[in-house]
């Protein structure tokens, strides 16, 4: 009943209060509003409206389902850039830190993490994600956790994870506070290392196996010539362990699958076929002067792990290669 037939019953009912007819005024009116009529001429059927029926639900159910299919993709592609702009805020925020310490320590920066060797005859370069490293391989008067000597310009570990990366590390905080002594409760080694998802490049080595040439990761904030200014980026790399004859990334990419960590590995995605092309990914990787430069999958050369101090070749024998890495151009002196 509409709302002309209503305010016509409340006028009826005014109307019917001197009524004679033999009905009363209450009885007068209840009848007037169910007929709809009233004293200003209006008159209509109240009609009753039933359920949906199986037309009307199918048409509802596949219109909800196209914004669903139209709205989740927008939303991860939202969610997705709000990490990158996070992780690029991370990476900024731990070249400030590697500034600081090198401001304290002569303009160097601390020591990579994956030298794993006393001395060259024995050197083992390690990959270049690690952030402990492997107990009682290190040369006197160096440490094995990256912790040692960031903790106090860097307390929360959680910025050196890349945010698009598939899990944090569980143990990250108390990895971050056992430094040298870090002992994953879940092996029974007695001293463990990890291995995070960016790439530290501060004083690292590899071979450039496309280039033939060695690179040279920054040792000082003042830089030097042949040197890179490149501090840290997102992993990219293909083929190793975990990941044989596929490529893999800390940040995802299309039909890519976790990896799952392990004891002393955080988890990262992989995906595609190194025998075919490369996936598309946008990357980014942090400078010494504070800058973060984006760039693609496609624009980076191949980097190989190295048995020798200074980088060159011959890399690992074919069974005991430890990946590869993919340096940006833009990383490159």
């Amino acid at each position: 009943m509409g709302l002309f037939g209503s305010l016509g019953g409340v006028f009826a009912y005014a109307a019917c209060l001197g009524d004679s007819n033999g009905e009363s005024c209450m009885e007068c009116w209840v009848k007037r509003i169910k007929m709809g009529t009233g004293l200003l001429g209006f008159s209509g059927r109240s009609r009753v409206r039933g359920a949906f029926t199986l037309i009307e639900l199918l048409t509802v159910v596949s219109v909800i389902s196209i914004l669903v299919a139209i709205s989740v993709p927008v939303i991860e592609s939202a969610t997705h850039k709000a990490r990158t702009v996070q992780k690029i805020s991370n990476q900024r925020n731990t070249v400030i830190s590697l500034n600081l310490f090198a401001s304290n320590n002569r303009d160097y920066f601390p020591p990579s993490i994956a030298t794993t060797g006393v001395n060259d005859e024995d050197w083992d370069w390690a990959d270049p994600r690690l952030m402990v490293g492997y107990p009682d391989r290190y040369a006197p008067r160096k440490h094995r956790s990256m912790s040692y000597y960031l903790k106090s310009y860097l307390p929360d570990p959680g910025v050196l994870i890349c945010e698009n990366s598939p899990n944090k590390y569980e143990y990250l905080n108390e990895m971050w506070e056992a430094g040298d002594d870090w002992d994953n409760p879940e092996t029974s080694n007695n001293e463990d290392p990890m291995t995070g998802t960016f790439c530290f490049y501060w004083n690292y080595r590899g071979w450039l196996t496309d280039r033939e040439q060695i690179f040279k990761g920054p040792v000082r904030a003042s830089g030097g010539r042949g040197y890179s200014k490149m501090l840290l980026g997102d992993y990219f790399g293909s083929d190793m362990w975990r990941n044989a004859g596929q490529y893999g990334s800390c940040d995802s990419f299309k039909k890519a699958r976790v990896t799952q960590s392990t004891d002393v590995h955080a988890d990262f995605w992989t995906g595609g076929s190194i025998y075919k092309a490369v996936p598309e990914i946008r990357l980014t990787a942090a400078f010494v002067d504070g800058h973060v430069e984006s760039y693609l999958s496609t624009e980076v050369v191949k980097m190989e792990v190295s048995r020798n101090q200074d980088g060159s070749p011959p890399p690992f024998e074919e069974q005991f290669k430890k990946g590869n890495f993919y340096i940006p151009l833009v990383g490159l002196p």
